[in-house]
């Protein structure tokens, strides 16, 4: 798997050095990914420190901040969404953000950083199930095989460690959470296809914010009621924000920007890049380990993103 991702890397590299622009674009993509293997280590941070509803409102409420100026300084025109866009709209925000977040914090309290970061990773193999069963679309032979070495994947990562049973029992618990906001985010895809040809992806992202810090708020107020405001720190207003500006913003923007060069495919691959980042960053800040059948498990999860995407290139 090594051998194949530096073959890619250094084709890669040998392509980007013929156009600035592409180079631009992989290098987009590419901090885009990090940033979201980021999040599994600060999404850990802020479940230690702050309530679980108040981080993520506080977060909400700064991306919608900042795509109101966003949509202000762009002249971009809400009046194409229709009736039918704004209920599907709705629909993005309460599963493939509301959902997705309440999911993967409350999953974050009861699992590792890593192992979060490693079965959300399976987000292409969950993707093509949902289109299936949404979309009614086929599901082809490598995507079959990417779901069954993704199950194996998910299987090793659970299994047991050595660890009492209440801890086993609790962890399986949290990972289990992930996957269900694993299967929440890939809901923002799918819907987001029913939406008509006029909505844009930046429309996509700040409407469906906005939806889902309405949808929030309550549980923020709720937070925040009982919470002491004077024990917020830098580090949790440092970790708050990069959630609301780098994780809700800056990626969404980086990531389609950089799909204007890079096919749908191409890109695909390089989301091996998010369980690796999330592993080398909760080794270095959390100094988290895995154990064998967990590295095992990551590469099964690994191989499953490289077959889908090999196919979809050679498409």
């Amino acid at each position: 798997m090594l051998e194949i991702l530096l073959k890619i890397f250094s084709f890669t590299i040998i392509n980007c050095m013929k156009n600035k622009r592409i180079l631009l674009a992989y290098s987009q993509l590419v901090s885009s990914l990090i940033i979201v293997g980021g999040a599994t280590v600060v999404g850990k941070l802020l479940t230690n420190s702050l309530p679980i509803f108040l981080s993520n409102g506080l977060s909400l409420i700064i991306a919608s901040f900042i795509y109101l100026v966003l949509l202000k300084i762009n002249k971009i025109n809400l009046s194409v969404i229709t009736k039918n866009d704004y209920f599907i709209l709705f629909l993005i925000a309460f599963f493939g953000t509301f959902l997705y977040r309440i999911l993967f914090f409350y999953g974050l309290k009861f699992t590792s950083a890593s192992e979060a970061g490693i079965i959300s990773s399976t987000l292409p193999a969950v993707f093509g199930i949902t289109s299936f069963i949404l979309l009614k679309e086929k599901v082809r032979n490598s995507q079959t095989k990417a779901i069954i070495l993704s199950v194996i994947g998910i299987f090793l990562i659970n299994s047991n460690t050595g660890i009492a049973l209440t801890e086993l029992f609790t962890k399986i618990f949290g990972n289990f959470l992930i996957f269900l906001s694993v299967i929440m985010g890939t809901l923002f895809s799918v819907l987001s296809k029913f939406l008509s040809k006029k909505i844009t992806p930046m429309i996509i992202s700040s409407v469906s914010t906005f939806f889902s810090t309405l949808l929030l708020f309550p549980l923020f107020v709720y937070d925040g009621i009982y919470f002491n405001f004077s024990s917020l720190n830098f580090n949790s207003l440092m970790l708050i924000s990069y959630y609301g500006v780098f994780v809700s913003v800056i990626s969404f923007l980086l990531w389609f920007d950089g799909l204007t060069v890079i096919s749908m495919s191409t890109a695909g691959i390089l989301t091996s890049l998010i369980p690796i980042t999330g592993i080398f960053l909760s080794f270095i800040i959390l100094k988290e380990t895995l154990n064998l059948y967990q590295i095992i498990g990551a590469v099964f999860i690994l191989i499953s993103i490289f077959i889908v995407s090999e196919e979809n290139r050679s498409n």
